[in-house]
C-alpha cells in the first residue's frame, strides 16, 4: 500500500496560486496608471 505525499501537488497549486496573483496584480498596477495618465 503506497501513499504518495500531497506536497507535491500542493507546492504546484500554491505556485500557480502566486501566478495568478502576480498577473492580477500587474494588470490593477496597469489599470491605475491609466486612470493616473487620465487624470493628471
Amino acid at each position: 500500500m503506497t501513499r504518495r505525499p500531497a506536497w507535491p501537488q500542493l507546492v504546484v497549486w500554491m505556485e500557480h496560486a502566486v501566478r495568478l496573483d502576480v498577473v492580477t496584480a500587474q494588470q490593477a498596477a496597469r489599470n491605475w496608471l491609466r486612470s493616473r495618465g487620465r487624470l493628471l
